[in-house]
């Protein structure tokens, strides 16, 4: 069963290609020759492996992404002592749960 994201994916692209059309300098579909064709697919195919390579490597980036947000969740909200991000100014932006005491620069 195909999720309902890819199905409103498909029906956008459906519209969009539906609104498209005729494209200037394009041929006609009823007019394009075997070779044509055949060069067509070729290229759609190419395309649709580029996709799913893509693909693949944006699982790839989310999953190495989702560990690096865990590790440091961890890393912050479970120490035993205070942790702070501040800016250039010296100016704390975050701060961790643990109250921070006699904090100076």
């Amino acid at each position: 069963m195909k999720s309902s994201n890819y199905i409103s994916l498909r029906k956008n692209a459906e519209k969009i290609l539906k609104n498209s059309f005729p494209r200037k300098g394009k041929e006609n579909f009823n007019e394009l020759t075997s070779e044509k064709l055949k060069k067509l697919l070729h290229e759609l195919e190419i395309h649709q492996i580029e996709l799913e390579m893509t693909n693949d490597e944006l699982k790839r980036t989310a999953d190495e992404l989702e560990t690096s947000r865990t590790r440091y969740f961890e890393l912050y909200e479970f120490a035993p002592v205070g942790y702070v991000t501040i800016n250039e100014e010296g100016g704390i932006l975050e701060s961790t749960p643990r109250r921070i005491i006699n904090f100076t620069f």
